[in-house]
């Protein structure tokens, strides 16, 4: 059954929403601004990712430990969003965008910026391509999520660790570790511009970093797969953070191998 499950999350992930993505921060304003079902389980998070940004630990590895709460959370986002009829994603990513160019309001403030704008434009390129083929959350039937919504995380990637490409395997790993990882420094980005934590420098210096790299494993990983043809994975604003040593070559070896033409027959 949980095989079942996992088949129907995948399908799902790659061809009927948006990869998830992109639903939390816009859920952010809306839950903090009404009564919202979401409220208390978000808020949760939130107290939970602030204080791994505040800690000491490596921003990574703090992060890393909260994926299985913000893949539970993602699912009850679909859930509630699904019941809302017509949702304007891409509206919502928009506002947020011009939102936060108004908080530019010093360099290091005008750069985080700038790497959130970065990733929300990844976001929005993943449901503009899949709205193209005719994928969006309106498509979706509440009696569709139902099986997905006991899903746990663990169970996601060891079914994902059993495709039996091993590439390709591979790359839904990564891509969805990166997913999640775009998702919480788009957060933690946010809380720093709204002033709920306070960080050193170098802290910040990390959560760029964080932000950008994720953001272009993400942003490779969708083009590689097929979800959108046009992913912007360039990042013209940090020069000074470049990505990891052999990131290049591991992604064009994915794309030489063909995963792309894999995932659509999957």
């Amino acid at each position: 059954m949980v095989e079942e499950e996992v088949g129907l999350y995948i399908r799902t992930m790659l061809a009927s929403t948006p990869s998830m993505d992109g639903l939390c921060l816009p859920l952010k304003r809306l839950a903090y601004a009404q009564v919202h079902p979401l409220k208390k389980p978000l808020r949760a998070f939130l107290s939970k990712l602030n204080g791994a940004l505040e800690g000491r630990t490596v921003l990574e590895r703090a992060t890393d430990e909260l994926r299985p709460e913000l893949f539970s959370f993602r699912l009850k986002a679909i859930e509630w969003l699904v019941t809302q009829g017509d949702t304007d994603l891409l509206g919502e990513l928009g506002g947020l965008e011009k939102e936060l160019l108004g908080k530019a309001t010093d360099p290091a403030r005008a750069l985080l910026v700038d790497n959130m704008r970065f990733a929300l434009h990844a976001q929005r390129d993943i449901i503009v391509g899949l709205e193209r083929f005719g994928h969006s959350f309106d498509g979706i039937k509440s009696e569709q999520l139902a099986p997905l919504l006991e899903l746990h995380y663990d169970q996601m990637i060891a079914a994902f660790t059993a495709v039996p490409n091993p590439q390709a395997a591979q790359l839904l790993l990564r891509w969805m570790g990166a997913s999640l990882r775009t998702e919480m420094g788009l957060l933690m980005g946010d809380a720093v511009l709204n002033g709920e934590v306070k960080v050193s420098n170098a802290r910040l210096k990390d959560l760029n970093a964080l932000l950008v790299h994720a953001t272009q494993e993400f942003g490779a990983g969708a083009e590689i797969m097929g979800l959108t043809p046009s992913t912007r994975i360039e990042q013209p604003f940090l020069a000074a953070e470049p990505m990891p040593k052999g990131w290049a070559k591991e992604q064009k070896q994915f794309a030489d191998l063909g995963l792309g033409d894999w995932f659509k027959r999957a």
